[in-house]
């Protein structure tokens, strides 16, 4: 009798999720943005790549990319402005690729009465005048992957053959795409051997020509308290280094570093979490749909659970994609309690699901983060 009673509470169980997520999925936000893996491919071999598993020979076949470009512009309803990020492995890889999908993008929005903007991480290995053009021509700037001077960056960013990466990335090729892309921005990843080398590589890749920063750290690893302390510790030289080149006037932004506490709360405020799979996905080479471009394929049974269907179908696994959505705060107990809680949309849900096993678990350095940022707009826990 009790297993019957068992049994049939489990059944309702799943009934409930079942309609709770078809409901949240139809009043979700329209989706606006894209990811595009063109390849896995790459000319490099960093060890902290989340793009684990990677096979070379994959990448995306044109009938993919176009119904990838016709699923935004349909999921994006009555949004105007789209955007197509162009991922990989290397994107530049795959450039007479991305030429093509943004001369059909542009044309079938065009269409529709709508406009399309482009982004694109590169590693910096593969340069040439008509790759930098393309980027004006089309109105945004390439984000290089350089986490700082050659001993920091060369530890982890290496070569297919092992050798390090810093010369062919900030030699010849950062200055041929200086020559065109006056803006230049960095992706700096920081991880706890290279955190001590954090502040002095910002203020060298500045000097060096690097105009904005964009600076992440490696989630997917273990970091110790010693570490976690000397990262506090370098952010705040970072701060301090770039309030002074602001009051000088340097051509320099930091974004987060820029933002109020009203602009926070403003952020902050209505959902806990990042953008992935609410107004944004990441296609795969082979067209399956992930929340975004950190959950295709990193890590063992992360991409079956977060598969959220295909751009020939849509979004079809609805319970991921509610799960995703949900900002209630049953789902995050650790969080109700924390007296920043307010300034923080929690951590990134795919290195939560990596390190904790829950997309809503938060990790150290997250919270850290926010206990930084929060002191140095000088607010204090509640």
């Amino acid at each position: 009798m009790l297993t019957i009673s068992l049994m049939n509470a489990q059944r309702e169980e799943r009934l409930r999720r079942a309609i709770t997520s078809r409901l949240m999925h139809r009043t979700a936000p329209p989706i606006t943005k894209i990811e595009l893996f063109l390849t896995e491919s790459c000319t490099l071999n960093c060890d902290y790549c989340f793009v684990a598993n990677k096979k070379t020979s994959r990448r995306m076949p044109w009938n993919v990319a176009c119904a990838s470009v016709n699923m935004l512009l349909r999921l994006s309803r009555d949004v105007t402005t789209v955007s197509i990020t162009f991922f990989g492995g290397e994107p530049l890889l795959e450039f007479l690729l991305m030429k093509r999908i943004a001369e059909y993008a542009e044309n079938r929005a065009g269409q529709l009465g709508k406009k399309v903007c482009y982004a694109a991480t590169i590693n910096g290995t593969r340069m040439t005048r008509e790759i930098a053009l393309f980027g004006q021509e089309h109105g945004f700037n390439y984000l290089l992957s350089v986490d700082g001077e050659r001993d920091a960056h060369d530890r982890h960013r290496i070569t297919t053959s092992g050798r390090g990466s810093w010369e062919t990335v900030m030699g010849a090729n950062f200055n041929l795409l200086k020559s065109i892309q006056q803006w230049v921005g960095a992706r700096v990843t920081v991880n706890p051997d290279t955190v001590d080398r954090l502040s002095t590589g910002i203020r060298f890749l500045h000097n060096h020509g690097v105009n904005q920063f964009i600076i992440g750290t490696n989630m997917d690893v273990e970091w110790s308290k010693e570490e976690l302390k000397m990262w506090g510790d370098e952010m705040r030289e970072v701060a301090c280094f770039y309030a002074a080149e602001k009051k000088k006037g340097s051509p320099i932004r930091i974004t987060e570093m820029d933002e109020t506490l009203e602009d926070i709360r403003n952020r902050s405020a209505g959902y806990w979490g990042c953008d992935a799979g609410r107004t944004r996905v990441a296609v795969s080479c082979s067209g399956d749909l992930y929340p975004c471009s950190r959950f295709v394929s990193p890590f063992p049974g992360m991409s079956d659970r977060f598969r959220l269907g295909n751009v020939f179908e849509g979004i079809t696994n609805h319970i991921a994609h509610a799960d995703l959505m949900d900002s209630s705060d049953e789902r995050r107990p650790l969080c109700r309690v924390c007296g920043y809680k307010d300034l923080c949309q929690g951590p990134c849900p795919a290195c939560s699901f990596h390190m904790k096993g829950d997309i809503h678990a938060p990790l150290p350095i997250n919270c850290l983060y926010t206990r930084f940022r929060a002191e140095r707009l000088g607010e204090q826990a509640i």
